[in-house]
C-alpha cells in the first residue's frame, strides 16, 4: 500500500507522516519517503543513506528548500518528485516493504503547484489527462500532443519515471492563520511562499486536485481538519481509518 500524507507547510505533515510509519512499522514492514529515506521492521528503523540515489534525492531537497532562485527551486523540485517515485519503488521492489508512506504525495504535489501557479491551463480535464499521462494510463494521442505541447516539461518527467498515484490520502487540512503561527515557532527565516495567502491558495489547489483523482482514480481519500487537533489526536484518527479499511 502506497499512502500519502498531504498537507500545506504548518499542517504537520512530515512529523505526522513520520509517526504513522514508525506506528505501522510494528506490525508490518514500512517504508518511509521524505527528507530521509528509511525502512522499518517491529519497530527498528534503517536508514538508507549510502545509495547514490537517496544521497541524490537528500541533495536535491536541501537544495529545493534553500535556493531563492524560482526557476532553480522549480526544477530541483520536479526532480526531486521524480526521485521520490524511485525511492518507493525500490521500497517496494527490492526492500519488501508492504507499506511505504510518503512525507507528501509526489502526484498530488506536481499538480497541485500546476494548479496554483497556472490555474488557466490546469483545469480539471487537463489535471486527469496529466495524471494519466504520468501513470501511464489510457491516453488518446491527441490529449497526449496537446499535453506535451502546453507543457512540454512533462515529456521529461515521463521519460524519466512512471508516476503512481496513492492508494490512500490523508489530506491535512488546516487554517492558513494557525500555519503560520506553527511555522513562526520553528524560529527560522521565513521564505518567500510562506505567508496566509499563498497558503491558501495551494490548500486550495491540493483539494482540487484530490478531488479530480478522487473521482477518477481507486484512491481513498480521508480528510482530517487539524486545525484544533494535536498531532496524537491526529494520529489516533489515521490509525483508526487505517484498521476501518481492513475490515
Amino acid at each position: 500500500m502506497y499512502i500519502g500524507v498531504v498537507g500545506i507547510d504548518g499542517s504537520g505533515k512530515s512529523t505526522l507522516s513520520f509517526k504513522l510509519f514508525k506506528a505501522l512499522s510494528y506490525t508490518v514492514k514500512t517504508g518511509y519517503v521524505g527528507d530521509k529515506i528509511l525502512l522499518a521492521r517491529k519497530g527498528k528503523t534503517r536508514t538508507f543513506n549510502d545509495a547514490w540515489l537517496v544521497t541524490s534525492k537528500l541533495t536535491i531537497s536541501r537544495f529545493a528548500k534553500n535556493t531563492k532562485n524560482p526557476a532553480l527551486y522549480g526544477i530541483s523540485k520536479l526532480l526531486d518528485f521524480v526521485l521520490r517515485q524511485k525511492m518507493m519503488r525500490l521500497l517496494r521492489e527490492q526492500r519488501g516493504a508492504k507499506i511505504v508512506i510518503e512525507d507528501g504525495a509526489s502526484l498530488i504535489n506536481l499538480l497541485g503547484w500546476g494548479r496554483f501557479y497556472h490555474k488557466g491551463l490546469f483545469s480539471r480535464d487537463t489535471i486527469l489527462n496529466v495524471a494519466q499521462y504520468l501513470c501511464a494510463g489510457e491516453l488518446c494521442r491527441k490529449d497526449k500532443v496537446n499535453i506535451i505541447k502546453q507543457i512540454p516539461e512533462l515529456f521529461l518527467l515521463r521519460r524519466l519515471i512512471t508516476f503512481t498515484i496513492p492508494q490512500t490520502v490523508f489530506f491535512l487540512k488546516i487554517s492558513p492563520k494557525v500555519a503560520m503561527q506553527r511555522i513562526r515557532l520553528r524560529r527560522k527565516p521565513l521564505q518567500k511562499h510562506e505567508n496566509k495567502e499563498f497558503l491558501r491558495r495551494l490548500q486550495s489547489a491540493y483539494e482540487e486536485v484530490i478531488s479530480v483523482l478522487r473521482k477518477e482514480f481507486d484512491m481513498r481519500v480521508f480528510p482530517i481538519n487539524v486545525t484544533d487537533i494535536d498531532e496524537e489526536g491526529v494520529l489516533r484518527i489515521m490509525e483508526d481509518r487505517l484498521k476501518c479499511l481492513k475490515k
